[in-house]
């Protein structure tokens, strides 16, 4: 039976990043940077079995290959030999490969979809490519123009026919895309749609791939299309303020069963988990949503307003999470963060940390959370036209930089509903 191979290439010791530690072993918000890699590969659908190319010290001290129980073979000088040894691998232990897919492990952006599409679109291909177009000017050396449009970059990964590749492949050939050592006629796919794939190359790129790893932005759609059966029964906190007035009024027009009590009948500063389950012991809510918040200035005190501010803020949303878990059900949790949680704010210093706490705590516990049917997810919008928003930074602010509240409500539908959680959602004006 044919089969799909992988192959990752971490056998590159990185000179360029001046590290005591080859940067694809390096931590990326915690993971090693090859484990995104790793990761992809074992959640595809397409590979049968995937091989670790590495470098001497780490095929002798099997670090990778224990911790991430994956099969790892010897690397060569160049990337090219490296290769080379790949393939002999594959020819030996997988008589059987039909295609093989190539990554290189200092790419952490690839996912699970990017490698079985590649894998099937080599249904109808030769070979296909990751190509990036040339957004900047060109030089050369002896032409005074050059045109960009004739040209386009080329990444890992990398997917071949196998057979095609062994037969024309040369490990001492200078060329660095593989897809060129092949013959001009075959049949090539350029795949342009892997966007922000980037190569951690320098120290300043390994804390630049920390945050775009988990980068997640909303485009807005049209609230008044949502399907407002898709929600169940909902309990919403916050649900007299901007946002929350106009999403009960949607749900009203949409016939949805909610519920939103008001902070004097469920006090979110000293809220804990039983007295939820007493008060919505007969509603069982499949959706929870909190856009309940409070601040305070700094010059009305930051040690004074701690506790109440994060209390509301932070610890509300703990409570809601054991609340949501307790259920024993499938329950999607909406969070309301805000764009001062990316940095922090002047006079607000209060809120701003309350709703990186926000953020934190849904990235720490989201994992763990979806296997108990809770699916966490985060609204990072900016400025929103409320009548909160004067309060807030006490000065009339600018209406036209600031989100309508309807832009906001499109994104807490979405995810009040989706099968997605983890996910720190920016919204902002104008995208």
């Amino acid at each position: 039976m044919k089969s799909n191979i992988g192959v990752i290439l971490a056998g590159g010791l990185g000179a360029r990043f001046h590290s005591d530690i080859p940067k694809q072993y390096m931590k990326l918000n915690g993971n090693e940077v090859i484990a995104y890699s790793i990761n992809a590969f074992k959640n595809s659908t397409t590979i049968d079995d995937f091989i670790v190319v590495v470098d001497q010290n780490e095929f002798i001290e099997k670090n990778i290959e224990t911790k991430f129980n994956v099969k790892c073979i010897l690397g060569g000088e160049t990337r090219n030999h490296s290769l080379h040894n790949a393939i002999l691998y594959i020819k030996e232990n997988y008589p059987n490969c039909d295609n093989v897919l190539f990554h290189e492990a200092a790419r952490p952006f690839i996912r699970p979809s990017i490698v079985d599409t590649y894998i099937q679109e080599l249904e109808q291909h030769d070979a296909v490519i990751t190509a990036v177009k040339i957004t900047d000017s060109i030089g050369h050396q002896d032409k005074w123009i050059v045109d960009r449009q004739e040209y386009y970059l080329i990444q890992a990964p990398e997917a071949f026919k196998f057979d095609l590749l062994a037969k024309h492949f040369s490990p001492d050939s200078n060329i660095t895309a593989t897809v060129q050592q092949l013959p001009q006629n075959i049949k090539l796919k350029k795949y342009f749609d892997f966007k922000n794939n980037i190569k951690i190359t320098y120290p300043e790129d390994l804390f630049l791939a920390e945050q775009l790893i988990k980068l997640s932005y909303y485009r807005k759609k049209d609230p008044e299309d949502y399907d407002y059966s898709k929600l169940g029964k909902v309990l919403i906190f916050g649900g007299s303020g901007g946002i929350g007035s106009t999403l009960i009024g949607k749900f009203k027009e949409g016939g949805v069963d909610y519920l939103a009590p008001t902070s004097k009948e469920v006090n979110l500063e000293n809220i804990e988990v039983e007295t939820l389950k007493e008060l919505f012991s007969e509603y069982a809510p499949d959706t929870i949503i909190n856009l309940a918040a409070t601040s305070k200035s700094d010059v009305d005190g930051i040690l004074e307003n701690f506790d109440k501010v994060f209390h509301i803020n932070l610890r509300a949303s703990l409570v809601f999470i054991e609340f949501a878990k307790s259920l024993n059900k499938r329950v999607n949790l909406v969070l309301l963060s805000s764009s001062s949680s990316t940095k922090g704010r002047q006079k607000i210093t209060l809120y701003s940390a309350s709703k990186v706490g926000v953020n934190s705590i849904i990235e720490s516990l989201s994992d763990e959370m979806a296997l108990n049917g809770v699916y966490i997810n985060g609204i990072i919008p900016e400025k929103i036209y409320t009548p909160m928003i004067d309060k807030l930074h006490k000065r009339k602010i600018n209406r036209n930089e600031m989100l309508d509240v309807e832009e906001v409500i499109d994104a807490i539908l979405y995810y009040s509903s989706c099968n997605e959680y983890g996910q720190l959602v920016h919204i902002r004006k104008g995208l």
